[in-house]
C-alpha cells in the first residue's frame, strides 16, 4: 500500500506489523499532519468478512474514546477494494517495552505509568470497551513524556495457545477466526482457559506489566506459550520486593491484588486501581521530601461494563486440547476447594438472657462470663454452658464494663470498668462477692501466663503519645513495661478495639497486635519475646484491622477475627505462627467479635454481630408520627443527607462495597453515585447541589472527597492524617470538618476548591454544625483535662474563643450520630440514648427547656439529617443483634 491514497490519507512507509493487522505511516493531505493507519492483514480482511465486520464495529466504538491517555482514533472506513482501515493518532516517542530494554525504570515513575494507563483503562471501561492486549509495547511514552495506550478495541477474539516464533509475543503468529489474540505473558487466567473475560481482565495484565517494571523480570516467565499460559493459571509470583527490596510493602499489596487468579479477588474498577497508585506516588512523594500534592485526574461514574464473550479455538491440536483440559481442571479444584489447612467449624448457639456486650468462655468450657446490659445499666452474669443456669455476679450499675475474661484456674472473672478514656481492672470470684481493685489505666482486655502467675495488658500513655505492653503479677502488682512504641506505631489505638494481647501456651512470646498509623495504615501481629522485649512480626500481609487474637493449644498458630480489606467485615482468619500465612475460617457478611477459647482449644467463642435497620421520616414542625419508608438497599449507619431538592443522599453496604446512593424520600428511584471497592459515607450536600463532599477510606485513613455533580469530577480534598464529618457554610464556598492530628480532635476550615486549611479550635472538638445564617459552628467538645465532660459549645464560623457552653446529658454520644442546627436557627437536635433506646431531642441555644422530639420504644439512631428547605428530619434506626456461638473445630 505504501504510495498509495485511501480516502485523503497518503501512505508513506510501513511502520509493523502483527498477527492482525499492519501499521502504517501516513499524511493527512487535509489536515497536513502525519497519522497512522491500521489495517487487517490480508488473510484477516477481504478474506474474512466476519474480522472485516468485527474491525469496523470496534473501530466506530473505540473512535467515541477521547482521554490524554489513549492515542486517538480520528477515522476508520473501507478501502475501494473492502480493505478495512482504521486511522489513529501517531504517537512519537518509545513503548514501554523500549525502556525496558533500554534502562531500570525508577519506581516513581513507573507507578506514574502504570497510573495513567489505568485512568486510559476507565475511560474505555466506561464505554463498554476492553483492550484484551495490554503489554509493554501497546503502552507508549510520547516525546514530551506522557503515556498514550494504543490498539484500543481492535481485537475481541482471544489467543490460544498457538505456538509462535517468539514465545512471548503470541499475537505475532498468524491467527484464525476463532483464535484468542494478545500476549501469554500478559494474560489473565480468564485469557489462558479461554474464558469469558471482562474489565478486570485488562487490571490482571496491567498488574503484570506493574510487576515486571518493578522487578526487571516478568510475574510469568517461560519457554514456551503453554509453559507461560500454565504458569498464568496455576502459579503465585513472589512478591515485587522479593526481587527488588526497592519495592514498599503497599506497591507489593497492589501489584499482587490486580494479580489475583480469582477476578472477584481483584480491582474490580479501573479507577480503584489508580486511585491506589496515586496514594501510593503521593506516600513515596511525602517520603522524599517536601511537594505539592498531584491534582487527581478527570473521574466518572461508572455504570456496569459490558462482558464481552471471548470465541473459544475452533481448531486445536489434541495434545494441546488435553493440556487445556487438565489445566482447566487443576484451575477449577484451586478455586473451589477449602483455604489450605483450614479446619471446617460446627457453630452452636449458646442462649443467654439479657442483651449481651460481650462474652468469654472458661478454660475449661463450663461457664461463659458474660456482660449484660439492660435499660441504660449494665451487669456481669456467669452461665453454665451445658444448662440454662445463670449466675448474677455483679448487680446492675451505671458503670461500663468491657474486656471479660477468666483467669487460667477458672476461679476468677476478671473485667474493666471504664473510666474516662481509660478502664481500671477488677476480678471477681466465679461466686460473686466484693470485686477486687487490680490496676489503673489499662487500656485492654488481660492475658495470662499457662501459669496463672502473671498477666498482660495495653496501656497507652497520651502524654507523649505511647503504648505499652505491660507485664504484671495475677494481683496487679509489680507491673513492667516489656515493650513501648510510639506514634506513628502503636499497641492500641484509642480503646476502640479490645485489640488486647495473647500469651502463648508454652509462655515464651506474647502475641500483641500493632498499628501503622499512617497514609497506608494497616495492622501487624507482633511475637514479643517475654525474656528481653524483643520483637518480629508474624504475619506476612498486612491487615486493615485486627480485633482479638487467641493462641492454639499446641503454639503452632493463632486465630484471629481480623479484616483483611474493606469493606469486608471482621471475619475468623487462622495465622500460621511459624510461616505468617493466614487462611479463612468464615466468610459471610456478618462481624464476629471478642473471641475466648477454652485451655485445649476444643472450642471457641465469639460474638456474631448483625445490624438490622431502616429509615423513618420525622415532621418536627406539625409533630406527626413518624414514618417508615421502604428502601431496596439495606442503609448503613455511616451518614445520610437531605439534597437542597429533597432528596436524600446515604451510604449502603453491600457484599464488595459501601458506597453512595440517591433515592426520593419516600425510598423509590434508588440511583448509585460512587463505585468500588471503598469505604464511602458521611456524605453532604452544597446548598446549591452543585457538590457532593464524603469521606473515603483508604485503607484506614478516611479524607474527604468532592463529587462535582454537573460533570461527574471528583477531587480529593484533604491529605492529613485523619480527616471527617465534613460540614458546607451556609454559602457553599467553604468546608468545616473534623480532624485528628497527633492524637488530638480538633475542627479545621477549608476552601471548597480545595487548598490549606485552618485549625478553628483550640480543645477537643468533633461533630461540627453550621447555623443556618453562616456565622456559628456548634460542637461537641471538652476542655482539658481529657476526662472531663462533654458539652456542646458555639464558636464563629472564623474561628476564635468560644462564645457560648450549653451542658448535655450522659444519654448523649459525642462521638455519633452528630448535631443539627434547626432551620430557624434557634435550637440544636441532637440523639440521647436511654435504656438502649435512641430518641432526638431539641435543646433551644438562648435558653428554655429541653424536650423530646420523638418518642420511639424501641431501637437505636444510628444516623441522622435535617433538611434545609422542608425541616424534615430523616434518621436511620434499628438494633444490633449479637448472639453467641460456640465454635468447634473439626480437625
Amino acid at each position: 500500500m505504501i504510495g498509495q491514497t485511501v480516502s485523503h490519507y497518503r501512505i508513506l512507509e510501513k511502520l509493523g506489523q502483527g498477527g492482525m493487522g499492519i501499521v502504517y505511516l501516513a499524511e493527512d493531505i487535509l489536515l497536513g499532519r502525519r497519522v497512522a493507519i491500521k489495517t487487517l492483514t490480508p488473510a484477516q480482511g477481504s478474506a474474512n468478512q466476519h474480522f472485516r465486520t468485527r474491525f469496523l464495529r470496534e473501530a466506530r466504538a473505540a473512535s467515541k474514546l477521547s482521554h490524554p491517555h489513549i492515542a486517538t482514533i480520528y477515522d476508520y472506513g473501507e478501502t475501494t477494494d473492502g480493505q478495512p482501515y482504521l486511522v489513529m493518532e501517531l504517537v512519537q516517542g518509545k513503548t514501554l517495552s523500549d525502556l525496558l530494554r533500554e534502562e531500570s525504570l525508577r519506581i516513581p515513575r513507573t507507578i506514574e505509568i502504570v497510573r495513567e494507563v489505568a485512568e486510559a483503562l476507565s475511560e474505555a471501561h466506561h464505554h463498554g470497551l476492553v483492550h484484551r492486549d495490554i503489554k509493554p509495547s501497546n503502552i507508549a511514552i510520547n516525546e514530551r513524556g506522557n503515556v498514550k495506550v494504543l490498539d484500543f478495541g481492535l481485537a475481541k477474539e482471544v489467543v490460544t495457545v498457538a505456538s509462535a516464533s517468539d514465545p512471548s509475543l503470541l499475537a505475532n503468529t498468524q491467527t484464525r477466526e476463532g483464535i484468542i489474540v494478545g500476549t501469554p505473558m500478559y494474560f489473565s487466567p480468564e485469557q489462558a482457559l479461554g474464558l469469558e473475560v471482562d474489565a478486570r481482565s485488562d487490571l490482571f495484565s496491567l498488574g503484570s506489566v506493574l510487576y515486571e517494571c518493578v522487578t526487571g523480570r516478568p510475574a510469568f516467565p517461560g519457554t514456551s506459550d503453554i509453559e507461560i499460559c500454565a504458569k498464568v493459571i496455576r502459579d503465585e509470583p513472589p512478591p515485587p520486593s522479593k526481587i527488588n527490596p526497592k519495592v514498599p510493602g503497599e506497591l507489593d499489596r497492589v501489584t499482587l491484588k490486580a494479580l489475583a487468579k480469582n477476578s472477584d479477588l481483584r480491582y474490580q474498577s479501573a479507577e480503584e486501581l489508580a486511585h491506589e497508585i496515586d496514594v501510593i506516588s503521593k506516600s513515596i512523594a511525602a517520603s522524599a521530601g517536601p511537594g505539592k500534592n498531584r491534582i487527581l485526574k478527570r473521574y466518572q461514574t461508572f455504570s456496569r461494563l459490558f462482558s464481552f464473550r471471548a470465541a473459544r479455538a475452533a481448531i486445536v491440536p489434541l495434545t494441546l486440547m488435553t493440556l487445556l483440559i487438565l489445566v482447566v481442571m487443576y484451575f477449577f479444584s484451586l478455586r473451589h476447594q477449602s483455604p489450605q489447612g483450614a479446619e471446617r467449624m460446627n457453630f452452636i448457639r449458646i442462649a443467654m438472657s439479657g442483651n449481651v456486650k460481650e462474652a468469654a468462655i472458661s478454660p475449661d468450657g463450663k461457664y461463659v462470663g458474660a456482660i449484660i446490659e439492660e435499660f441504660g445499666k449494665q451487669s456481669l452474669w456467669l452461665k453454665q454452658s451445658e444448662t440454662p443456669n445463670e449466675l448474677n455476679i455483679l448487680k446492675p450499675s451505671d458503670g461500663q464494663y468491657k474486656g471479660v475474661s477468666f483467669s487460667p484456674d477458672g476461679n476468677y472473672v476478671y473485667y474493666l470498668l471504664e473510666e474516662g478514656d481509660t478502664a481500671t481492672l477488677y476480678r471477681l470470684g466465679v461466686l460473686g462477692g466484693t470485686p477486687e481493685k487490680l490496676a489503673s489505666h489499662v487500656d485492654t482486655p488481660v492475658t495470662f501466663s499457662a501459669g496463672g502467675d502473671r498477666l498482660a495488658f495495653v496501656r497507652q500513655d497520651s502524654t507523649d503519645k505511647s503504648t505499652s505492653l505491660v507485664i504484671a503479677k495475677a494481683d496487679g502488682s509489680q507491673q513492667v513495661n516489656l515493650l513501648t512504641m510510639r506514634s506513628p506505631q502503636a499497641l492500641n489505638l484509642n480503646g476502640f478495639y479490645s485489640s488486647g494481647p495473647a500469651w502463648s501456651p508454652d509462655g515464651s512470646v506474647i502475641a500483641v497486635p500493632a498499628y501503622n498509623i499512617t497514609e497506608g495504615s494497616n495492622m501487624d501481629v507482633l511475637a514479643v519475646a517475654v525474656k528481653d522485649g524483643s520483637f518480629k512480626t508474624i504475619n506476612k500481609q498486612h491487615w486493615l484491622l485486627i480485633e482479638k487474637l487467641i493462641w492454639r493449644s499446641d503454639g503452632t498458630g493463632l486465630v484471629m477475627n481480623a479484616i483483611d480489606r474493606r469493606p469486608s467485615p471482621l471475619q475468623l482468619w487462622r495465622l500460621s505462627y511459624h510461616t505468617g500465612e493466614a487462611s479463612r475460617l468464615t466468610n459471610d457478611p456478618n462481624s464476629y467479635v471478642n473471641l475466648s477459647t477454652t485451655r485445649d482449644f476444643t472450642s471457641i467463642l465469639v460474638t456474631k454481630l448483625e445490624r438490622l435497620s431502616s429509615t423513618w421520616i420525622v415532621d418536627v414542625k406539625n409533630r406527626s408520627t413518624p414514618t417508615s419508608i421502604s428502601t431496596t438497599k439495606d442503609i448503613a449507619g455511616t451518614g445520610i443527607a437531605w439534597t437542597p431538592d429533597n432528596h436524600l443522599i446515604y451510604s449502603a453496604s453491600d457484599s464488595a462495597s459501601q458506597n453512595l446512593w440517591i433515592m426520593r424520600p419516600d425510598g423509590t428511584d434508588s440511583q448509585q453515585l460512587t463505585f468500588g471497592e471503598r469505604k464511602d459515607l458521611e456524605p453532604v450536600v452544597s446548598p446549591d447541589g452543585r457538590y457532593l463532599v464524603f469521606v473515603s477510606y483508604t485503607n484506614e485513613q478516611p479524607h474527604l472527597w468532592k463529587i462535582d455533580r454537573t460533570n461527574s469530577k471528583l477531587t480529593q480534598l484533604t491529605w492529613g492524617a485523619y480527616e471527617d464529618l465534613p460540614r458546607f457554610s451556609a454559602d457553599g464556598k467553604s468546608l468545616i470538618y473534623h480532624s485528628i492530628d497527633d492524637d488530638k480532635y480538633n475542627l479545621r476550615k477549608i476552601p471548597v476548591e480545595g487548598g490549606e486549611s485552618v485549625v478553628l479550635t483550640s480543645q477537643t472538638s468533633t461533630q461540627p454544625d453550621i447555623s443556618p445564617n453562616g456565622k456559628l459552628i456548634a460542637c461537641f467538645s471538652r476542655a482539658k483535662p481529657e476526662n472531663s465532660p462533654w458539652a456542646i459549645t458555639l464558636l464563629s464560623t472564623a474561628g476564635g474563643p468560644i462564645i457560648k457552653t450549653l451542658s448535655i446529658p450522659a444519654s448523649v454520644n459525642p462521638e455519633w450520630p452528630g448535631i443539627r442546627w434547626t432551620v430557624d436557627g434557634s435550637a440544636l437536635i441532637y440523639v440521647a440514648t436511654s435504656g438502649g433506646v435512641s430518641n432526638l431531642w431539641l435543646r433551644p441555644v438562648n435558653g428554655g427547656p429541653t424536650r423530646q422530639l420523638t418518642q420511639f420504644t424501641d431501637g437505636q439512631i444510628f444516623a441522622f439529617d435535617r433538611s434545609i428547605t422542608s425541616g424534615l428530619i430523616v434518621c436511620v434506626r434499628g438494633t444490633l443483634k449479637r448472639e453467641l456461638l460456640v465454635l468447634k473445630p473439626q480437625h
